[in-house]
């Protein structure tokens, strides 16, 4: 892999700052097409994809897209339970909070905190 394409790299934190100032500036003039910068061309793509990038090949990142197709399901099966329990659990909390309130108010009626 090349390490200007990594994005931890330096290069790609390089470019990454250079593309998020290019989209600011454009924000608050309310332009669409970025000034020139130093050692930049025109064109978004160059801001993203370095020079000296090569075009990724499925083949040589098998591992990688295997273990995306293992572990998404997994991840949606999660979100699918996951979700529901924790929505169910919140809610005993707040009704078991309410109770103990209650109670707490009661007990500690006509005092001054």
């Amino acid at each position: 892999m090349i390490e200007s394409a990594v994005p931890d790299s330096p290069r790609f934190l390089e470019r990454l700052s250079i593309a998020i100032r290019v989209a600011e500036s454009e924000r608050q003039r309310g332009t669409e097409e970025p000034e020139e910068l130093p050692g930049q061309s025109r064109g978004k793509r160059d801001i993203f994809i370095p020079s000296d990038a090569r075009k990724p090949i499925a083949s040589a990142n098998k591992g990688r897209i295997m273990i995306w197709m293992t572990y998404w399901p997994t991840s949606m099966l999660w979100t699918i339970v996951n979700d529901p329990v924790k929505r169910i659990f919140k809610e005993i909390f707040r009704r078991v909070r309410a109770v103990y309130d209650a109670i707490s108010d009661h007990m500690y009626k006509g005092t001054d905190e």
